[in-house]
């Protein structure tokens, strides 16, 4: 699943022993969309791990599968944080998201839980290498 603003993302990725959480990394924003130090250090503070090759440039974190329901809360507030505080998106309202599930072709998965719009997070993914 990925969730996406005006060129912001946060994205998820289950498999069988892993959940996989990343932000959009700095290398993939122009200059004047990159948060500042200030910025950077709320990222980090929230608990995503610096972005690096292995990750495509991405903040990340990486949890073992399945997880509690207290780090699904973490994690979310880690999501808000990142967004939010460390990239700069100023609403929900701001957000929309796709997701699809790998082991069924790609079939697109409905999540009205959200409360948000479906939109086109995989077009921005492929432009974005992520």
């Amino acid at each position: 699943m990925k969730v996406v603003a005006s060129g912001r993302f946060a994205q998820f990725a289950q498999d069988d022993d892993s959940l996989v959480a990343h932000l959009i990394g700095d290398e993939h924003l122009d200059p004047v969309d990159r948060p500042v130090a200030e910025r950077r250090r709320r990222i980090i503070d929230a608990g995503w791990q610096l972005p690096d090759v292995d990750h495509a440039g991405n903040w990340w974190i990486e949890l073992p599968w399945p997880v509690m329901s207290s780090i699904y809360r973490r994690l979310a507030a880690m999501v808000v944080i990142g967004l939010r505080d460390g990239l700069g998106v100023g609403s929900p309202a701001d957000l929309v998201y796709d997701a699809w599930n790998d082991k069924a072709g790609n079939e697109p998965m409905d999540l009205p839980l959200l409360g948000l719009p479906r939109g086109g997070a995989r077009s921005f993914s492929a432009r974005h290498g992520c």
